[in-house]
């Protein structure tokens, strides 16, 4: 996994796999790996972003994490908050 120190507070920063925090969170891909996860969505559309993560670094995506898996069963899921547009 490519690491990012991002978001910049590291109080908000939360390990992509984790299952434990209660909040909807949202991971940030570089390529098909996830980068970090947090649970700000405005952190998704900063124009900072840059600041953190050089520009032509990566392609990057996002998604909201609507679970987590370990070795095919589920151990966490979350309330799917956004369909449209797909993520």
């Amino acid at each position: 996994m490519d690491y990012r120190p991002y978001p910049p507070r590291e109080a908000d920063r939360i390990d992509p796999f984790d299952s434990v925090p209660a909040e909807t969170q949202y991971v940030l891909f570089g390529g098909h790996r996830p980068m970090s996860a947090f649970t700000d969505p405005a952190l998704l559309d900063t124009p900072d972003l840059h600041q953190w993560i050089p520009m032509g670094y990566k392609i990057l995506r996002s998604a909201q994490k609507v679970a987590i898996l370990r070795h095919g069963d589920v151990v966490r899921e979350w309330p799917m908050l956004y369909r449209d547009p797909p993520r």
